[in-house]
């Protein structure tokens, strides 16, 4: 009896803690909760996935142990474990469930960085119901495994203040596997060595974590160079992104092109031509004509394209700047001589699904899974959600200035500041890094969805945004430990659960003395006097300049009280 009692009521505290976390978590379960029943529909109506032209590519080299001239390896290796179960229906299957996954982690580090969980949640948002997000999760693309190893970035860094070695060196292998996922990834690697430099970890670590990252691409320069493509990370494709960068602005009697490279300058008068999309893919491009009984290699054309850099750096600064701002547009519309915005828009017929894919019955008969089918009704749905629901350009720079702005601090910056500017570093740096080299297209801007928004909900809390509410909080807290209660001993005053850079905690801040809960409204602090040299949970402590201020408070309160 005894047994059965005892059983029943540690079944009762399960159901009060789980409601409990329910209630407190409930925007970021209902988040959650929508972001699955929409995974869901997408698949069922585009089944069993959605292609692009990159899609032939990976697959392709799923199989064969040749590099890609196109693409970096990592993507294929994902794509040949998953197809082992004989499917390409479990392709985009596994890409929803990772996101999904990935976003219940993304959310706990914020938590644990102190964010509120209103706030925590606001910033999955984009991540989970985001309509282009759901979209990108059903093409056969790097896009969403990218965005993952972010994410396990994000949360290794971030889980706790403290960065021990093995932190570092799981940091390092992550940003290696994102950059032979997409080459994007090299550009991320210098916000994560500012961030470790700035946690004064010592040079030692930061060079180890760095050196960890580069050993995939420097193992994967060196399979190249064994297939007589020379020592390069980019392959072929490198020379003819960078020559269809700069084509639409090159202006060879500036540059003094020399007379080999004359060939490839644009024949369309400046004002008139092409955009960037033409140079790179249209057979009458300079860069795909035939010249001498040869085809233009990727080393001419780098050449050509640094010429023009050089020569004309404000065309080019005002090219990729033009291009940046792009993702700031109200809507998602093509951008004037870029790429279309249709293939990432969800198709509502079998013609504007196709337009841009490869031929599904060839794919399914390739690699395998149920034939191709589109559901009509789930297809018009899905379009019409797209229209409304997707993250407006305006948001995003909102979410960017709000970053900014509580970066900064003139004093010193706390733990969470600076992971704000690793966010917000991570997010400027995932489009900049492409639009350098490559034309804008819609699907760069998906990794920023994860990490603008967190930023900004990091930064609500600091630098300039706080400014005034850090005075108002000086006076609050002088009256709260000026306060006695009926003891003598000085009050404290817990604030709200989940917010831990306006109250103060015995388990974050002090010496480790419980809590007696069951003391009233004021609970008593004995053995309170000074700052603990290690905190329990680091992360939590949103400022330990704003500690040792209500260290010394409490004990001159106590001293006041004892007198």
């Amino acid at each position: 009896m005894a047994k059965g009692q005892g059983l029943s009521d540690r079944l009762e505290d399960v159901r009060r803690s789980v409601a409990s976390s329910l209630r407190r978590h409930w925007i970021f379960v209902v988040l959650v909760v929508c972001g699955s029943v929409l995974r869901a529909v997408v698949t069922l109506a585009y089944r069993p996935a959605l292609f692009y032209s990159d899609s032939v590519d990976y697959l392709q080299h799923a199989y064969r142990l040749p590099l890609s001239y196109w693409h970096p390896p990592g993507y294929s290796a994902f794509l040949r474990i998953v197809l082992s179960t004989g499917t390409l229906a479990a392709v985009p299957i596994m890409q929803h469930l990772i996101v999904l996954g990935s976003s219940i982690l993304l959310y706990a580090t914020l938590i644990r960085m102190g964010v509120r969980t209103q706030l925590a949640g606001l910033a999955c948002a984009p991540l989970l119901v985001d309509a282009y997000q759901l979209q990108i999760e059903q093409y056969i693309l790097s896009e969403a495994l990218f965005e993952v190893f972010i994410i396990c970035i994000i949360a290794t860094l971030l889980w706790s203040h403290y960065l021990t070695n093995r932190r570092i060196v799981l940091t390092g292998i992550l940003l290696g596997a994102a950059a032979v996922v997409r080459l994007d990834a090299i550009g991320l690697m210098l916000p994560v060595a500012g961030f470790v430099v700035a946690r004064w970890v010592g040079w030692r670590r930061t060079v180890a974590l760095l050196t960890i990252s580069a050993i995939p691409l420097l193992g994967m320069a060196s399979l190249r160079a064994s297939e007589g493509e020379g020592f390069s990370i980019t392959g072929d494709m490198g020379g003819i992104w960078l020559y269809g960068r700069v084509a639409p602005f090159a202006n060879c009697s500036i540059a003094q092109v020399p007379y080999p490279e004359q060939r490839f300058c644009p024949t369309q008068p400046l004002g008139e031509r092409p955009g960037t999309s033409w140079f790179e893919n249209s057979r009458d491009s300079p860069a795909r004509l035939i010249h001498a009984g040869h085809a233009a290699s990727s080393g001419e054309l780098s050449d050509f394209a640094r010429r023009i850099i050089v020569a004309q750096p404000l065309d080019y600064i005002r090219a990729v700047t033009g291009s940046f701002a792009s993702q700031f547009r109200p809507t998602r519309s093509q951008v004037a001589g870029g790429p279309s915005v249709e293939p990432w828009v969800f198709a509502t017929s079998v013609g504007a699904r196709d337009r841009f894919s490869p031929n599904p019955e060839l794919m399914m008969a390739l690699y395998g899974g149920p034939r191709p089918k589109l559901n009509l009704t789930l297809a018009g749905l899905l379009h019409s959600y797209q229209r409304r629901v997707y993250t407006p350009g305006p948001v995003m720079a909102m979410c960017l200035l709000i970053a900014l702005a509580g970066i900064y601090r003139p004093v010193r910056a706390s733990h969470r500041q600076m992971a704000a500017a690793l966010l917000t570093g991570l997010g400027v740096i995932v489009v900049l890094w492409a639009t350098v080299t490559v034309e804008f297209t819609w699907r760069y801007v998906l990794p920023s969805l994860v990490l603008l928004p967190s930023a900004a909900v990091l930064s609500a809390g600091s630098g300039i945004i706080s400014s005034m509410a850090l005075q108002r909080d000086r006076v609050l807290r002088s009256l709260v430990f000026r306060r006695t209660d009926h003891a003598g001993w000085p009050s404290v005053d817990l604030g709200t659960p989940g917010d831990t850079c306006g109250s103060v905690s015995d388990r974050h801040l002090l010496d480790g003395q419980s809590v007696d809960e069951k003391s009233g409204p004021h609970y008593r602090r004995r053995g309170v006097g000074r700052v603990r040299s290690k905190v329990l949970d680091p992360g939590l402590a949103c400022d330990l300049a704003d500690a040792d201020v209500l260290s010394n408070e409490t004990s001159v309160s106590r001293e006041a009280a004892r007198r």
